[in-house]
This record gives C-alpha cells, structure tokens and sequence, in this order.
C-alpha cells in the first residue's frame, strides 16, 4: 500500500537533492514532501562477484515519474555503493547516478538517457572525467550493476497484447568494476502468471519472465551471454530474480516461497 515518505535511506537527502538531468531545465528535485514512497525493501544476493544485500525505495515524483535509489553492501564488506535512476511518468529512463568503488577507490558516474544518444559519464577517484556517447533509439534503459532494481522496469514497459519476445535497448556503467555497456539489448518474454500462498498467508499473484543478452563489453571487448529469470507481483514489486545458474536473489520477507519460483 502507497504511504508518504516516513523513512529515509542515510543517503536519500543527498541523492534527491541533485537535479534530474535529463529535465534540461535545471530545475531542483522536488522536496520531499512531494514525494510518494510506493515501495522499499531488500534484495538478499547470492553468487556472482560477491553476496550482497540491496536496500531500495522507489518513489513516485510529483510529475509522476519514478525514482529508484538504493544502497547495495557486500556481504564480505568489500564495498559499498549507491545509485539513483529516475524515469519519467511513461517508465521511460531518463537518467542515473552513481557513487561507486572501483579497487577501492571513490567513482562516480552520471548517465543521462537523450534519445537518440545518450551519454555516460566516468570521474575518477583522482577527478578525471572521461565521456562516452552511446545510441538511445528510440529509448534506452539504463543499468548500473549490481544493481537488480533497474532490470525489473522492463514489466512496465512490456507489451503484454503483443506478448511474445521483445527487445529493450540498455547502456550502462559498473558501480564496482570497471565495465561499460554501450549498446546493449536484452530480450524478454513474459512466461506466465501463478497464484501462491505468500509469506503472511496472504494470497500472492505473481508474473514470471525471462531474459536473454548477447552484448559486447566496452572497456574488455568480451562478449557475454547472459540468461535470467524474474518475478513481479501485481504491484511490479520485485520479488526474486536469477541470472544463469550461479546468481539469485530474494526480497527479504520472501524467503519462505523461494524454492516454488523455479528458473527456466
């Protein structure tokens, strides 16, 4: 259920007092109490580069776009980074921020989504800017892993009378590693709709999809092929979500009915 904020996230204050920027006016980020907090949670990740937690909120603006911002931790205390991504009131990304750690050093990166360009840029713990400039045609997501909340967009945007495989075009930037996505396009599917008893003995409806990337890594030049699996609630919460075989995550509270959502 929607409330007003009553809760803020150690470095929300911070990350909401910057500018849209792809608003090209200027103009500051609406105050607070101009802010609906429509959803918060966590996200418990297993596998890949590190376990790690993902502590989010996702706020409806004024002009009815969405914020997303979240603090994700690593379990071993390797790192902690932040990230910020707004949209506008169609789910259209327009842009993102990023604080960073990169072999322990401070980054941070700005992405702003312009179709039909969009433009990431990269300043390094030593206050080097490098810019990079990626197609955005007609839209683009924007990805800053390890974040999993950006990828969970992609149901509001899905076609579902169309149905069928659809692509979504993505760039992107590491908020751990230094890896650059600039012309990304992931394919998803909706599977199917399933009905389970929640964690509270409530009713929970659930939608299940899969994904499937081939992209070529900017800064490496190595292609990858990626295959995932996530699920929404009727609400778009996130729920859980796998990526191959070796990475899955779970929103806390959800843990109960984990086993039941099986990957394809």
């Amino acid at each position: 259920m929607s409330m007003r904020v009553v809760r803020v996230i150690a470095f929300l204050v911070a990350m909401l007092a910057m500018p849209v920027a792809a608003a090209s006016t200027g103009a500051a980020f609406a105050p607070a109490s101009d802010l609906e907090l429509v959803d918060h949670g966590t996200m418990i990740v297993t596998g890949g580069w590190a376990d790690r937690r993902e502590t989010f909120e996702i706020l409806r603006r004024a002009d009815g776009g969405r914020t997303i911002v979240s603090t994700i931790t690593a379990a071993d205390g390797g790192y902690r980074v932040q990230g910020r991504w707004d949209y506008d009131a169609e789910e259209r990304a327009l842009s993102a921020h990023g604080l960073g750690q990169h072999d322990g050093e401070a980054v941070t990166i700005d992405i702003l989504a312009a179709p039909p360009a969009g433009t990431l840029r990269f300043e390094g713990a030593d206050g080097g800017v490098q810019t990079f400039h990626a197609p955005c045609k007609p839209r683009c997501l924007i990805d800053m892993t390890p974040s999993a909340l950006p990828m969970f967009t992609m149901t509001r945007l899905y076609d579902y009378d169309r149905g069928g495989s659809q692509a979504f075009p993505w760039i992107g930037y590491g908020l751990t590693r230094n890896m650059r996505l600039l012309d990304g396009t992931v394919d998803l599917r909706f599977v199917k709709d399933l009905t389970l008893e929640g964690p509270a003995g409530e009713t929970l409806r659930l939608r299940h999809f899969v994904w499937d990337e081939d992209l070529i890594e900017d800064v490496s030049g190595k292609r990858f092929k990626m295959h995932a699996n996530f699920w929404i609630d009727a609400a778009h919460r996130p729920i859980k979500f796998t990526i191959g075989s070796k990475v899955s995550g779970i929103r806390e509270g959800y843990e109960a009915i984990d086993a039941q959502l099986v990957a394809q």
